[in-house]
């Protein structure tokens, strides 16, 4: 219960100014580095309040100048 009170919490008050960093920079430079910057930065934020052990396994099959979407498999 505690965990779940703790990252909502976290939730708000970093995507707040996050969301309103990447919102405001996209309008006057759409594509910037400063907007995925602070993407990344809220992401790695909640990942860290949730407590979760983010490990990559066969990183070297990365580009690492592309977005990827990861998902998931519970089976």
């Amino acid at each position: 219960m505690f965990r779940t009170i703790w990252v909502a919490t976290v939730a708000i008050i970093v995507t707040i100014p996050y969301a309103s960093i990447t919102l405001i920079v996209s309008l006057i430079r759409p594509g910037s580095p400063v907007a995925e910057a602070a993407i990344q930065a809220w992401a790695r934020a909640l990942v860290r309040a949730a407590g979760i052990d983010l490990t990559i396994e066969n990183a070297g099959r990365l580009d690492w100048n592309k977005a990827y979407i990861f998902v998931a498999n519970h089976t």
